[in-house]
């Protein structure tokens, strides 16, 4: 279909600019998870490494535009060489006027497959201080691991903008909660959490 022009606050028309999407994949994935009990404390610690393999995968962004008007300033009206009124001009107006704030369009191929994987590793400690307080803290680890690609886009000046996939080493993730029995009888619990 044709593009999708949205107006800000009043209505969005025409095609959705991230459909169709297709994704079939195939994924593998193994686990485990350990616990040990010892006093007062629930250690917990586990991995994961999950494969993901895309068997084809189709993502046309904007490929056929996509045209946004907000409300504009009412001195726009007068850079337009109309008289410039109180009240900014609205959506609508920007329409009337062709007057779009902003257009995306997507180019290139939408076709393609990506393989990825993924580790993650975690540690939770649960202390139970007394009878009222619990103290967990953990940390989690997580990295998704891309085939690695150049992409090339054509650039405005007709040259070629080319970046590789991004990759990020640094994904802990702390974690902190409290758990609190203010009367000891387990019908009320305060919980703070924090990660």
């Amino acid at each position: 279909g044709g593009p999708s022009v949205i107006l800000t606050g009043v209505a969005t028309a025409g095609r959705s600019v991230a459909t169709p999407l297709v994704r079939p994949e195939r994924r593998w994935r193994l686990a485990d998870t350990i616990s040990f009990f010892g006093g007062d404390h629930l250690i917990k610690g586990g991995a994961e490494y999950e494969m993901t393999r895309g068997v084809a995968s189709k993502l046309p962004s904007s490929l056929a535009a996509q045209f946004a008007s907000p409300p504009l300033r009412g001195a726009v009206r007068g850079l337009l060489g109309l008289p410039p009124p109180h009240a900014p001009i609205s959506a609508v107006e920007a329409l009337q006027l062709g007057l779009p704030a902003a257009n995306v369009q997507g180019y290139g191929d939408p076709n393609t497959t990506y393989d990825t994987k993924e580790v993650s590793a975690f540690l939770q400690d649960e202390w139970r201080m007394s009878s009222r307080f619990t103290l967990r803290t953990g940390v989690r680890y997580q990295r998704q691991i891309w085939a690695q690609r150049v992409h090339a886009i054509p650039d405005l000046n007709g040259s070629t903008f080319t970046y590789d996939m991004p990759s990020d080493t640094n994904d802990f993730a702390p974690r902190v909660g409290l758990s609190f029995d203010p009367r000891g009888d387990g019908r009320t619990v305060l919980r703070l959490g924090y990660g």
